[in-house]
């Protein structure tokens, strides 16, 4: 359990209510961490405490406090692909552009459209429009869910309660912010760019959605640089990933490192050298992902490889908010002849304690057309 520096952490966690106070907090994790050690002492005085005071609400608090740290630094497989945009609100999010029409062409040709057009002396500058662009369903989204237990089984694991509860939230946070990012991937990715069937340089032929080898890989280069955003062509200065389901990784590495070599023949009898490798060295990492089935595969171009602020793949989050945070239900009535009564002890009705973990996000591709997919059914 860390340090506790700042008791809002840049104000990142806030108080649930004026019960919470650094003192308290503070007086918890101390007791908490000596229960943890087996002091039978600190863990009977956690129990009274939170069955006979406002300690469950500084509890909930001490978690923030531990949780937010640990969710920033954790892991994650979807920052291999997107990067983070901060919104101010729940609208959806705006696409900026500069939309090269020139006055309908009348007063210049403007051919290719995105570069200027001539300016004859005496005349106009044409005028191109720049405007943001709603992208629908880019907008954040409010994810969570609630989870009680009785009071019996607190008093019979309290320490396995502290201790159990806050992790498992925190993976289910983790695992949502996955979906958010894979999801897009695979949801906002349609038909228009599948792999489409072609021929190779060396008279290869590919089916549409084959599924992925070396032969199947080079044709998904070669189409997805001839795919355009906005009229222009899409300009690619980084690698991309490639994006399997479980398992599937094996295979792929296989066919991208494996056949190095001029000993060793591939399927078809052929022999690939080192130089070979040079026309698949644009993936530079194979992932798995649990939002991926079946044969289907993914090339994603990598974060920062089209450009300052033009990445494929964005989680959108909420500002102020950009944490998952737990907060404890206070419907446990009162005490005759006053006072409040302890979460801990359970609610009115049912003597079940509750917690609730919220998080905002939304995940985007706001360029589908740098994507390239296959079903990996051949057809």
């Amino acid at each position: 359990m860390t340090a506790i520096t700042d008791f809002t952490l840049h104000g990142k966690v806030r108080p649930q209510n004026a019960s919470v106070t650094p003192r308290k907090v503070m007086a918890l994790k101390g007791l908490i961490e000596e229960a943890m050690s087996g002091d039978r002492k600190a863990k009977g005085i956690i129990e009274e405490a939170i069955s006979t005071s406002d300690a469950m609400f500084n509890w909930a608090h001490l978690v923030n406090l531990n949780l937010v740290p640990q969710f920033e630094a954790a892991p994650r497989q979807w920052t291999k692909l997107a990067s983070v945009k901060l919104v101010s609100d729940f609208r959806d999010v705006l696409e900026y552009e500069l939309d090269p029409q020139w006055d309908s062409n009348t007063l210049g040709d403007g051919d290719p459209l995105f570069t200027s057009p001539e300016v004859p002396e005496g005349t106009e500058y044409p005028e191109a429009t720049f405007s943001g662009q709603a992208a629908q369903g880019s907008g954040i989204k409010k994810y969570g869910f609630g989870s009680g237990f009785t009071f019996e089984a607190f008093v019979n694991d309290s320490l396995g309660v502290i201790a159990t509860l806050p992790e498992k939230m925190l993976q289910v946070a983790l695992d949502t912010e996955e979906k958010l990012v894979f999801g897009a991937l695979k949801d906002q990715a349609g038909a228009t760019q599948q792999l489409q069937a072609g021929n190779n340089p060396d008279k290869t032929a590919v089916p549409k959605n084959a599924p992925f080898t070396r032969d199947a890989l080079i044709q998904a280069l070669i189409q997805v640089k001839q795919r355009k955003h906005n009229k222009r062509f899409i300009t690619f200065n980084g690698g991309f990933k490639l994006v399997v389901a479980p398992g599937a990784a094996i295979n792929a590495n296989w066919q991208l490192y494996g056949l190095t070599l001029d000993s060793v023949n591939d399927s078809a009898g052929r022999k690939y050298s080192a130089a070979d490798a040079q026309l698949v060295a644009g993936v530079t990492e194979v992932i798995e992902s649990p939002f991926v089935s079946g044969n289907a595969w993914y090339l994603v171009p990598n974060p920062g490889s089209l450009g300052a602020g033009r990445d494929v793949l964005k989680l959108h989050k909420l500002i102020g908010h950009e944490t998952p945070e737990l907060r404890v239900e206070n419907v446990t009535g009162n005490y005759v002849g006053g006072g409040t009564v302890s979460p801990f002890e359970g609610s009115f009705s049912t003597d079940t304690s509750r917690f609730r973990i919220r998080q905002f996000g939304s995940g985007f591709n706001w360029f589908p057309n740098a994507v390239i997919w296959s079903t990996g059914a051949g057809s």
